[in-house]
């Protein structure tokens, strides 16, 4: 490894029985001290022919399992509930059912894999070595905004608009759709065409685009095995339906809700508790990644919300059993410190979130919020949501969503 000015690399820190590499930093009194510099990893996951790459970089750990800071483009995602198992290193990401497993000692590089629900594994390998920017000016330009279509045995199925800022070669967005956003996209545009990943645990995206006369061609690659043909066209001015006109009241039947709690207990719209309050109902479920964006938006905004509002979450698992949902339920608001509280309402299939909703005409996303008022009727109801990867979409939201919660608390 390389060395610079007072630095050292592959000197090691002694923590507990572990050993963590760090940098070490020579002192005025010519003693080495331990420096808050972390070792760096370029990593690549392989993504059936092709890869999507991320950067592990070590962080100082309060215990002896070592954490770290995994980049995903702008995306920044902590590493720090990780366990021990033999000479191995587990790092659950976020909290989906996935995490990284690698080498508890790593050197100049190393390898690993992305193990998704227990059984799915995907290899990666990790270096040295940096993402140096090509400052490439001669490459394709193709910042702004495109309706991207997805092929289905040729059909055209519009699925959204595909955001994009460009400086140089390097580019970012997102894709907004009226259900929700595809996360943190970045990627890198060449003379002929560009591509974009993300990585978050949840997601393992790559787009891959050429020019195609006067549009853009290519493939969306996802998991193991799944891939779809795209097609993208320039559309600066098209808008997405609004999230208020995905779904509605029923007239004739009044709203009310039920759930359970962790104990099996049932919990009801009609129950003391709620008396003289309104509320915000999040319908969600752990496993959906817009559902977490959500999750830590309403645990940023419930500082803010007025004292007869109360926020409360309602779960529909993958799992049929009370135990299992409880466990992802639990995992999330612990990870997340989620203040507010989140019961189960089933399995995750439409049918389910209808029996738990009355008087709701359908439930066509997660996550779905809906605005309740004292008197115990529905104000209004919202699907899908725009993460932060949005921009100004997300901070627009964040604005409307306080409106009406101060609407709800008068």
């Amino acid at each position: 490894m390389k060395q610079a000015a007072g630095l050292v690399f592959g000197v090691f820190l002694l923590t507990g029985n572990l050993i963590s590499p760090v940098l070490a930093q020579k002192t005025k009194s010519g003693k080495s001290a331990a420096a808050a510099i972390p070792a760096k990893w370029f990593c690549r996951l392989a993504i059936q022919d092709k890869e999507i790459d991320f950067i592990l970089e070590e962080k100082l750990s309060p215990n002896s399992v070592p954490c770290f800071l995994l980049s995903n483009g702008k995306e920044k995602i902590d590493l720090i509930h990780n366990t021990l198992e033999n000479d191995s290193l587990r790092c659950p990401v976020s909290v989906f059912e996935s995490e990284l497993v690698f080498p508890l000692k790593r050197g100049p590089a190393f390898e690993g894999y992305l193990l998704k629900s227990k059984i799915r594994k995907m290899f990666f390998r990790a270096g040295a070595e940096q993402k140096m920017p090509l400052q490439n000016t001669a490459c394709i330009q193709v910042a702004g905004q495109w309706r991207i279509r997805f092929l289905d045995s040729g059909i055209k199925s519009d699925s959204g608009l595909l955001v994009l800022s460009q400086k140089k070669d390097s580019l970012y967005g997102t894709i907004l759709s009226e259900t929700g956003d595809y996360r943190f996209l970045n990627g890198r545009a060449s003379e002929s065409g560009f591509y974009l990943q993300t990585f978050d645990g949840g997601h393992t995206y790559r787009f891959d685009f050429q020019k195609d006369g006067d549009k853009l061609s290519g493939r969306f690659l996802y998991g193991p095995a799944g891939y779809q043909d795209v097609i993208l066209e320039k559309s600066e001015n098209q808008k997405l339906k609004d999230g208020f006109a995905l779904t509605s009241i029923k007239k004739e039947e009044k709203f009310s809700w039920v759930a359970l709690d962790e104990k099996g207990n049932k919990v009801e719209s009609s129950d003391p508790r709620w008396k003289g309050k309104a509320m915000v109902i999040q319908v969600m479920g752990s496993w959906c990644p817009n559902c977490l964006d959500e999750t830590r938006f309403l645990t940023e905004v419930w500082k803010e919300k007025p004292s007869n509002v109360e926020f409360a979450g309602i779960a529909f698992e993958r799992k049929p059993d009370l135990k299992s949902a409880f466990e992802r339920i639990q995992a999330l608001k612990s990870r997340l410190s989620v203040p507010y509280p989140v019961f189960w309402g089933g399995m995750s299939q439409k049918d389910s979130a209808l029996k738990a909703f009355r008087g709701i005409e359908k439930l066509p996303a997660y996550p779905t919020t809906i605005f309740v008022k004292k008197d115990g009727t529905v104000l209004k109801i919202h699907s899908g949501f725009s993460g932060p990867a949005t921009g100004v979409h997300y901070e627009a939201w964040k604005e409307e969503f306080l409106l009406i919660v101060r609407e709800l608390s008068r």
